[in-house]
């Protein structure tokens, strides 16, 4: 028995050690805020300003009645 009191106490410990970390990564470390920027590729802007060719919710040709096309 006394090896299974040690294994529960070293697991506590360890899992103690863990959540002291975690808590004080999140209340006491403050995030470096800085500047994003992500690259966009030049054919969204290019077609930015363009109409879509087909208006949203036509049916395509010839596509079913229900959404289903052949196939």
């Amino acid at each position: 028995m006394p090896t299974l009191f040690r294994f529960v106490r070293t697991v506590a410990l360890a899992a103690a050690l863990v959540y002291a970390v975690l808590w004080s990564l999140a209340n006491l470390v403050e995030p470096r805020i800085r500047p994003m920027s992500e690259p966009i590729e030049s054919r969204i802007l290019r077609d930015a300003g363009r109409q879509p060719a087909v208006p949203v919710g036509a049916a395509e040709p010839g596509a079913r009645p229900g959404g289903r096309t052949n196939g």
